[in-house]
């Protein structure tokens, strides 16, 4: 039986080594740039909102909401209990460097919304200015502030 070359050995264990290395570093890399490529993982996360409006709603409300990825359309969010209408009620935004976009849209119950928010620079809270047509036909002016939880 002949003996293989300890050299050639070691040779084959590097390469194959490196190899692996290798493939591990590009799958890494990938989700490193899917993460990195993707802003709206920054705004995944439970918000408290202090919604302030004129008119409909007398006092300021407090409610919470949750902003998850749209599965999708990789520019959109889903904003779980927006206008603090039911966990189960979706309100979709359109996320856009800094920005939030709330096309027109109408939510179950009646209610058709639209506006935009500001996220701020450290990504922990988004300025809102929407508004809600409860089904009246008389558009009500809303503002609210989205403030991550800690």
């Amino acid at each position: 039986m002949k003996r293989m070359n300890p050299c050639l050995i070691k040779s084959l264990t590097v390469r194959t080594l490196t190899a692996a290395f290798l493939v591990l570093l590009c799958i890494s890399c990938e989700d490193l740039m899917s993460i990195l490529s993707d802003p709206r993982g920054k705004l995944i996360d439970t918000w408290n909102v202090n919604e302030t409006s004129p008119g409909i709603k007398s006092d300021d409300e407090v409610y919470r909401v949750v902003i998850a990825e749209h599965p999708t359309d990789s520019s959109r969010i889903l904003i779980s209990n927006f206008y603090n209408v039911g966990e189960n009620t979706m309100a979709e935004a359109i996320l856009t460097d800094m920005s939030l976009n709330l096309p027109v849209q109408t939510l179950p119950g009646g209610f058709t919304v639209s506006g935009s928010g500001d996220i701020q620079t450290d990504w922990n809270s988004i300025n809102w200015s929407y508004s809600v047509d409860d089904g009246s036909g008389i558009p009500e002016t809303f503002t609210a502030v989205y403030t991550r939880l800690e």
